[in-house]
């Protein structure tokens, strides 16, 4: 999602970009399995569930700290 962090985009837009990260990040988080039986073979999926949620996290983050400075901009004028 990184065009939309790179657009301009209204406080609405940014607030729904917002709540579907946090929602992202929560099914990541717990419903996703760790261990995955493909045959024979077990992938352990701790790690990458670990980084895609910190993924999502960040880019939490970031739209809610875009949303913060755009807020104080308009409060202050």
């Amino acid at each position: 999602r990184e065009k939309f962090l790179n657009e301009n985009h209204t406080f609405v837009e940014c607030e729904k970009e917002l709540k579907r990260y946090q929602r992202l990040g929560k099914e990541i988080s717990y419903n996703l399995e760790k261990v995955v039986r493909i045959g024979m073979f077990e992938v352990h999926c701790e790690e990458l569930i670990k980084t895609l949620a910190r993924r999502a996290e960040h880019i939490q983050n970031t739209l809610l700290e875009r949303m913060l400075n755009e807020h104080f901009e308009i409060n202050r004028l």
